[in-house]
């Protein structure tokens, strides 16, 4: 379940997000998603390549998508 969920949210931050900080980043990857026992809560675990600025923006772009 983590994987799938893993793969869609690759696909909807590649595709759907337009905020212009996560699409500075050179490379943007969800590296991990972990789901509690009643998979009500993720968390998820990103990797941005790129200087310190353009990784802390992508990493912002994606809480304000966060209710995407």
């Amino acid at each position: 379940m983590e994987h799938a969920l893993r793969d869609v949210l690759m696909r909807l931050v590649r595709d759907e997000v337009k905020d212009p900080r996560v699409r500075a980043a050179t490379l943007l990857t969800i590296t991990k998603v972990e789901l509690n026992v009643d998979l009500a809560v993720a968390n998820v675990y990103v990797s941005v390549v790129g200087s310190d600025a353009t990784a802390d923006g992508a990493i912002a772009g994606l809480v304000k998508a966060a209710g995407f």
